[in-house]
């Protein structure tokens, strides 16, 4: 998950250093976990949208890209029963959080809509 976040915050800068930080907080029996970028930021309009598979906010000739990743990230979140989401403004960057608990239990991880069976 890490991976396509932060290989999105370094692909996502233009005319600049990029500049991509991994962020932690404790919240009760949960952790917060995210990757902050000085990118090209997100319009709000969009934050749930570049969930979606195959949504893509540019065309592939200004970056490329399947406009999966993301929606992988939000299945993985998900199952482990967290959630994921962008806070951003347009020009800004962008700060991909996602929150899972910190309490481990007997639970097998949850089963999702479009899920394969084993």
């Amino acid at each position: 998950m890490d991976e396509n976040l932060i290989g999105n915050a370094l692909k996502f800068v233009v005319d600049r250093q990029p500049v991509v930080r991994l962020t932690s907080e404790l919240r009760g029996d949960e952790v917060a976990l995210g990757v902050l970028d000085n990118g090209i930021g997100i319009d709000p309009d969009y934050a749930e949208q570049i969930f979606l598979p195959f949504k893509r906010l540019h065309g592939r000739r200004e970056y490329a890209g399947t406009g999966i990743g993301l929606a992988i990230c939000r299945k993985a979140v998900e199952r482990y029963r967290g959630r994921i989401w962008v806070e951003s403004e347009l020009g800004k960057g962008a700060h991909f959080r996602f929150v899972l608990s910190r309490v481990l239990d007997d639970k097998p991880p949850a089963r999702l809509a479009g899920d394969f069976d084993e």
